[in-house]
């Protein structure tokens, strides 16, 4: 929401004048839900990668000590569960800019 709020404070004249003009508040939006999908997406590749590096790191511990030896080695995640959380963070940025970019536009108006 912060994020959000100081794109707009940065951007203030820009749409100010796309209202002027009649741009739809829908137009106006789609630049700041575009940036919290992209913020989304960045920040679950960004857990991926620390998920792999700590599994990389951990594996062979776990494995000397034997705490899962009579279960199937480990694996890291499948591509179906990557996607998911790839998915995840796409919806959580989009939802998380478009619900503060309504919330902080609905009080700069009044």
């Amino acid at each position: 929401g912060s994020t959000v709020k100081l794109a707009i404070l940065a951007r203030k004249e820009e749409i100010e004048i796309m209202q002027l003009v009649g741009a739809s508040e829908a137009m106006i939006q789609a630049p700041f839900v575009l940036e919290g999908m992209i913020q989304g997406v960045t920040g679950a590749i960004l857990s991926i990668v620390g998920l792999w590096l700590m599994f990389r790191i951990l594996r062979d511990e776990i494995a000397s000590v034997g705490l899962f030896g009579l279960l199937n080695p480990l694996q890291f995640l499948d591509m179906h569960n990557i996607a998911l959380i790839l998915a995840t963070g796409w919806l959580l940025g989009a939802a998380g800019s478009l619900f503060s970019l309504r919330r902080f536009i609905r009080t700069w108006r009044s």
